[in-house]
C-alpha cells in the first residue's frame, strides 16, 4: 500500500521532483506507518476508556504483529513482558519473542538465567498467592538466579498492577519499600538456613549414636 501511495503522488506533474514527505505534506496525505500508529491510538484510547471490548489478548496479538512487519523491524533477539487487567479475564501476562509469537503465563522471567528463575516460579508459585508473598518470591527468584552476591534497592526495582477504584494502576515501589521487602526476604532466608543446619546436625548425632 505504501508503494502504490508513493507511485501515485508521482503522478502528479508539479510534485515529482520533491521528496514523497513533501508531497504528502502539499497533498495533506499521511503515510501508511503514521495511519497505522493513528489507528493503534485510537483503539488503546478506546480500551483506556471503556469504549470498546478488546481484550489485552487481541492488544498484544496486534503489538506482536505489527513488530514483525517489513521485514521485522523488531531488534534482533528481544522478548518483551506485557501485563495487564481486562473486563473479560482479569489480570494477564504475556510474553513475546522476536519472530511475534506469543504466549500467556501466570508468572515467567525473561533475561539472563531465565530457566532457573522459571523452574524456581514453576515450583513455588501458588494461584493464591498475596501481592505481598509474590513479591517476596520475586525477589527469592532474583537472588538466587542473578550474578550478585546482595540484593539492594539500587540493583531491585519492583512495582505492581493494581486495579484501585474502578482504575487499573501501576504502582512503582520507592527505595524505603524495595529496602524493607529486602530485609524481610534476607530473614526469611537466614531462618531457612538455619533449620536446614539443625536438621543436619540432628541427622549426624542420630548416625553417631547408631555407630
Amino acid at each position: 500500500m505504501e508503494k502504490i501511495q508513493l507511485k501515485a503522488t508521482k503522478m502528479v506533474p508539479e510534485l515529482r521532483n520533491l521528496s514523497y514527505e513533501r508531497r504528502l505534506q502539499r497533498l495533506e496525505l499521511i503515510s501508511l506507518e503514521q495511519r497505522r500508529l493513528r489507528g493503534q491510538l485510537i483503539e488503546t484510547f478506546k480500551y483506556l476508556n471503556g469504549l470498546n471490548n478488546v481484550t489485552l489478548e487481541r492488544l498484544f496479538e496486534r503489538d506482536c504483529n505489527v513488530r514483525t512487519r517489513n521485514n521485522g523491524k523488531r531488534p534482533f533477539g528481544v522478548s518483551i513482558l506485557y501485563m495487564g487487567w481486562d473486563r473479560r479475564h482479569g489480570y494477564q501476562l504475556y510474553q513475546s519473542d522476536p519472530s511475534g509469537n506469543y504466549s500467556g503465563w501466570k508468572a515467567t522471567c525473561i533475561g539472563n538465567s531465565s530457566s532457573a528463575a522459571v523452574s524456581i516460579l514453576k515450583q513455588e508459585y501458588k494461584d493464591d498467592l498475596t501481592v505481598h508473598k509474590a513479591q517476596l518470591l520475586a525477589l527469592r527468584t532474583l537472588h538466587k538466579t542473578l550474578d550478585i552476591t546482595k540484593l539492594t534497592h539500587e540493583k531491585v526495582e519492583l512495582a505492581t498492577l493494581m486495579r484501585t477504584d474502578g482504575t487499573t494502576k501501576l504502582h512503582v515501589l520507592d527505595a524505603d519499600q524495595v529496602s524493607a521487602l529486602i530485609k524481610e526476604h534476607e530473614a526469611i532466608e537466614a531462618e531457612e538456613e538455619k533449620k536446614k543446619q539443625e536438621k543436619a546436625g540432628g541427622s549426624g548425632s542420630s548416625s553417631s549414636k547408631k555407630d
